[in-house]
């Protein structure tokens, strides 16, 4: 699967997203996850400092900055990854 973007990779959100009530416009977040797309626009699991969990964004609601986190300053607790994770639905980061 190619994707336009990569783990700890940090991007910002152009729009929000539909379904998604967190105001998440203009934010910028990093790469915690890739799903697969199957044929349709690829989603992103992506971290934000301000939450505690994973948003799915679709890939054309995000542009890069140019830069890469550190992934230790993004946590989640969000029950989800390991379930996706084990699923092959996504790849998570190590």
């Amino acid at each position: 699967m190619e994707t336009k973007f990569t783990f700890n990779e940090i991007v910002r959100v152009l729009a929000n997203p539909p379904r998604i009530k967190e105001k998440l416009a203009y934010r910028e977040g990093i790469i915690g996850g890739i799903g697969d797309s199957e044929g349709h626009e690829p989603q992103y699991g992506v971290l934000f400092k301000e939450y505690p969990f994973l948003f799915a964004i679709p890939e054309s609601l995000l542009e890069s900055t140019g830069r890469f986190g550190n992934p230790g300053d993004y946590e989640t607790r969000d029950p989800r990854i390991g379930k996706l994770a084990a699923e092959g639905k996504i790849k998570y980061r190590d």
